[in-house]
């Protein structure tokens, strides 16, 4: 799916790497339950190829011990399910520059970023925590 195919629902989020790696972690919290919610397909997940690579270099990484035929079939998922968008680099600052294609995704599409480092974020509106946005009730449990 390209960015030209991106769906219009009110329902899609740019899920950071850390919020990702938490529901893995914990099977129970708000982490999962965005999770939950875009393998049920009420939220979908916006993503690029550079985010793409992250995710699967970060899931990989022996500490958390993630099977990785399960890492496989989830970015499998993301790709099939998800929106594929190629968004323009910003020359905003960040303090963080690995966070630009969240960022760039986030100011360009206007959806929502979930990630539990809104510092590495400043000036973005559309910036929840994963508590934030179960709370509120973007999504039903």
């Amino acid at each position: 799916m390209t960015d030209d195919d991106a769906k219009g629902g009110e329902h899609r989020v740019v899920l950071d790497t850390n919020v990702l790696v938490s529901a893995l972690l914990a099977p129970i919290g708000n982490p999962n339950t965005i999770l939950q919610a875009i393998l049920d397909g009420s939220v979908t997940i916006m993503y690029s190829a550079t985010m793409m690579a992250e995710y699967r270099s970060v899931l990989i990484r022996p500490r958390f011990g993630f099977d990785a035929r399960d890492v496989a079939d989830l970015l499998t998922f993301i790709e099939a399910f998800g929106d594929s968008v190629d968004p323009d680099p910003s020359d905003d600052p960040l303090p963080d520059e690995t966070d630009r294609p969240f960022y760039d995704i986030t100011r360009q599409y206007g959806t929502i970023l979930v990630t539990g480092n809104t510092k590495h974020f400043p000036g973005l509106v559309s910036l929840l925590t994963p508590a934030e946005y179960v709370e509120a009730q973007l999504i039903r449990n």
